[in-house]
């Protein structure tokens, strides 16, 4: 087989692992949660669920990071104690979702 034929094989592979590897390791989604008043949401819960589930708290000034997101369209869920308030997302790279809860 000629040389050239073999290091073209080898070039097209590497470039499809290289590929592969960088759409598995996801992006980093990063936000707020704040009330209709604009008070920061402290320590309450936030998953996405969709292609893969991701579940975050936020601290004490109502951010969260939640890192390796795959891309793709999420149901957002922010719960603290009864109170439950869903949204639709789409992540496609990273991005800041801030989110405002009604209670």
């Amino acid at each position: 087989m000629n040389v050239r034929v073999q290091l073209a094989g080898f070039l097209v592979l590497a470039v499809i692992v290289l590929v592969q590897a960088s759409w598995a390791q996801g992006v980093t989604v990063s936000g707020s949660v704040r009330d209709r008043n604009n008070n920061p949401k402290a320590y309450v819960s936030v998953t996405f669920e969709g292609p893969r589930r991701y579940v975050a708290m936020t601290d004490g000034e109502g951010r969260y990071t939640i890192t390796n997101v795959q891309n793709g369209s999420y149901s957002v869920v922010v719960r603290q104690g009864d109170n439950v308030q869903r949204f639709s997302q789409r992540i496609s790279g990273q991005q800041e979702v801030n989110l405002v809860v009604q209670w």
